[in-house]
């Protein structure tokens, strides 16, 4: 299972896959518990209702995000991807942060300002860093 409840003193344990549903757990008056690695909820809190609620909000956020992974991977996923990273490259272009030389440029490495397409470089290992040519030799 993908959490885990105990009860202790007078908290209620839960450990496991709890990142999605942390907000859902603050709101009920969950502390993390950094050493422990996991949730203390105040005993009062505790109930069926409320471990099923959590259970509930954790498969829902499960089946969104590989929902959201097979739409990814999908040929329209890939081609909106392809058109907001060639949207956001014309933006930086058009601002002098990056250079580009066609609408195909892809970048390739974004914290060095990294770009190549395989239109204008043939040998494949040649990239431009802010409009330098390089070639890998």
């Amino acid at each position: 299972m993908a959490l885990e409840f105990k009860t202790y003193d007078k908290s209620l344990i839960i450990s496991g896959k709890t990142f999605v549903i942390k907000d859902l757990i603050k709101t009920n008056g969950g502390k993390w518990d950094d050493q422990k690695k996991s949730w203390s909820v105040p005993i009062e809190k505790d109930s069926p209702d409320f471990r099923l609620l959590l259970l509930d909000e954790l498969n829902a956020a499960i089946k969104k995000e590989k929902a959201l992974k097979a739409v990814a991977r999908s040929p329209e996923g890939i081609a909106a991807a392809k058109a907001n990273e060639r949207a956001i490259i014309k933006r930086l272009a058009s601002q002098g942060s990056y250079w580009i030389c066609c609408e195909n440029c892809t970048v390739v490495d974004w914290m060095r300002k990294h770009t190549t397409c395989n239109a204008c470089v043939q040998d494949g290992n040649s990239f431009r860093v802010r409009g330098i040519l390089y070639t890998g030799d």
